[in-house]
């Protein structure tokens, strides 16, 4: 049985092992599937769609079967805190097909947002599916460009 987990980090999970700390608990390496949600005070909001999503995801590359996501998702479920503010994610590792799970306390809320274009094709292989090419566009690890004057219309 897994325990409630009490550290942030990464965490691997095994059948019958349940979610172990990872050895150097840190992420890393390319991900097939990734799915992440705010928690407040042990409440997700559409909890139940984030698991329908990583599952579909996962069948869709060859994950692990749906019997072991259910076991996986199980002792994520046990071990998400009931305190706190957090924004865990759940990965499918490419490569060992391994199942982890990031806990990290969630990111600042703010109180809007802004968009902008990047102005060049999506460059992502898979868009509809989390995970396989998460990494930031280029060119905007500095952030948007320069706000342009607005234009009405």
């Amino acid at each position: 049985m897994t325990r409630p987990a009490v550290a942030e980090g990464l965490w691997t999970w095994t059948p019958g092992d349940g979610l172990v700390p990872a050895p150097d608990r840190t992420a890393g390496g390319r991900l097939l599937v990734a799915d992440s949600w705010l928690l407040r005070e042990g409440r997700v909001r559409a909890y139940a769609r984030h698991r329908e999503r990583f599952a579909r995801s996962c069948g869709e590359c060859g994950g692990p079967d749906p019997g072991r996501l259910v076991e996986f998702w199980r002792d994520v479920t046990a071990v998400l805190p009931r305190t706190g503010v957090w924004f865990p994610r759940v990965e499918l590792a490419a490569g060992s097909l391994e199942l982890r799970l990031l806990l990290r306390p969630a990111p600042p809320l703010g109180t809007g947002i802004r968009l902008w274009a990047a102005g060049r094709p999506d460059p992502r292989t898979v868009p509809r599916r989390k995970g396989p090419t998460w990494t930031p566009w280029p060119g905007c690890a500095a952030g948007p460009p320069a706000r342009e004057p607005r234009r009405r219309c």
